[in-house]
């Protein structure tokens, strides 16, 4: 029988403590500006503008999390249905129990910014809750659909687990998910009509300021399906990757590899970067430069200093001349 996991509690408290503080402290600022409703506040010390990226820059890799292992765990757990081999189901079900802890932390980081966002911002979120307020209606539905699914999906695992019983717990993983794509998608309807609040080639918004679309003109705008589709690859990028990292090291213990050599793999982006990613021929210099770094260090400091040589240096170019030596300098257009 397998032991039964007692859930912990600690990241979830330390997560609504996080949000009760943040609050308290913009509840004071709120209080302290008095007043009419102002159309924007200011967050003590730091801004309302890095409270605001602090605040979604922490929900979203978390919400990223919560997002890719479930892709991970399903695409492991069929792999393991169909080759019959149980460490695979067991890998999968490992990475299911770190979205168990996961979820309360997305959530609590997703209450605390939009606690933010209604406090700090109060007059664009009323304007973007008069666009967006049947979404804004589905989206905890679809978030509660993903944790019922994601319980679901954990607690049916032992039951469900015999050959006549395992498609269905596939089934609820594919269920689980559908609701966190279908969660990405709003959210990310949200975001990309900030960016670009048109449809079509047409403006959503009049002279006046006034919303003249559609709530499907506001959801389908100029860069919604862009932004859907890029992360979409970025997540399938992560978890190939991610997989990649897996299988080499579950190959490395039969074929008895040191376990420093993936030193060597790493030691070799730096002439790489050094040259310049866009040049193939600046990688010759770039590994001329970090081996001459190399025999300096190892020649007039320590010979330990020989791997940590080629760093020092990527810092250093990467510090002065970023895009390498003979690499293309690209313009960032900031907006």
């Amino acid at each position: 029988m397998r032991a039964r996991i007692r859930p912990r509690f600690g990241p979830v408290i330390a997560g609504v403590a996080l949000a009760a503080a943040w609050l308290a402290l913009t509840a004071g600022a709120a209080s302290a500006q008095g007043g009419e409703p102002p159309a924007y506040r200011e967050f003590p010390i730091i801004g309302s503008r890095v409270a605001i990226w602090i605040a979604a820059e922490v929900h979203l890799m978390f919400a990223a999390f919560m997002l890719g292992v479930p892709m991970f765990a399903l695409v492991v757990e069929v792999v393991g249905m169909r080759t019959g081999e149980k460490r695979f189901d067991d890998l999968a079900r490992e990475f299911t129990k770190l979205i168990l802890v996961a979820s309360s932390t997305t959530a609590a980081f997703g209450a605390v910014l939009t606690f933010l966002l209604f406090m700090l911002y109060p007059n664009y979120m009323g304007k973007l809750t008069d666009v967006f307020l049947p979404t804004m209606v589905i989206y905890p539905l679809l978030f509660f659909g993903e944790i019922f699914s994601l319980y679901l999906y954990w607690y049916s695992w032992d039951r469900l687990n015999t050959p006549g019983r395992k498609r269905w717990h596939l089934l609820i993983g594919l269920v689980l998910n559908l609701f966190g794509t279908a969660l990405m998608f709003i959210a990310n309807a949200w975001l990309t009509f900030a960016i670009s609040p048109e449809s079509g080639g047409q403006l959503l918004y009049d002279s006046a300021g006034n919303f003249s679309g559609t709530l499907g003109q506001a959801i389908n705008n100029t860069t919604w399906w862009p932004i859907n589709i890029h992360r979409v690859i970025a997540l399938s990028w992560g978890l190939a990757c991610f997989g990649a990292t897996l299988g080499a090291l579950f190959y490395s213990t039969r074929v008895n590899l040191e376990p420093d050599s993936w030193l060597v793999g790493l030691r070799a982006f730096a002439p790489a970067l050094i040259g310049g990613m866009t040049s193939p021929l600046g990688v010759l210099p770039g590994a001329l430069i970090v081996a001459l770094v190399e025999v300096l260090a190892a020649q007039y400091l320590d010979p330990i200093m020989v791997n940590s040589a080629a760093f020092i240096v990527l810092l250093a170019a990467l510090w002065i001349r970023p895009w390498g030596l003979f690499g293309t300098r690209e313009e960032v257009v900031r907006v």
